[in-house]
């Protein structure tokens, strides 16, 4: 059952500049856009990355969401990742109070230094 506000927003998530960068992210997957053949992917260098970093997803992604954080996992014991159940892409959206809930606590350990 989905309410016509609910169906609005939905609507203005999945269109205009959303949907154009969704093309972009797809055609670069395709392999259309250069990149440097020295470089390593962005999910292979996260171990880099000096910022604090949480990362949430829905288990139920069609991008295979749960079987890649498994693998970043395995790659970086340390990640602070998030799988969610009964979720899909939109995480704000399908878990609003979960991940309303682990951003403000990442925000509240960030902000007190407890991390």
């Amino acid at each position: 059952m989905i309410t016509p506000a609910a169906l609005q927003t939905r609507h203005r998530m999945s269109t205009g500049k959303n949907f154009r960068a969704f093309l972009e992210r797809a055609r670069a997957r395709d392999g259309k856009k250069e990149s440097k053949p020295e470089s390593k992917p962005l999910w292979q260098r996260l171990n880099e990355v000096q910022a604090p970093l949480r990362m949430i997803y829905g288990k139920e992604d069609r991008g295979h969401a749960a079987e890649r954080a498994a693998l970043a996992i395995e790659l970086n014991p340390g990640l602070d990742l998030h799988l969610l159940r009964r979720c899909k892409h939109l995480v704000q959206w399908d878990a609003a109070e979960e991940f309303a809930a682990l951003c403000g606590s990442f925000l509240a350990e960030e902000t007190t230094g407890n991390r």
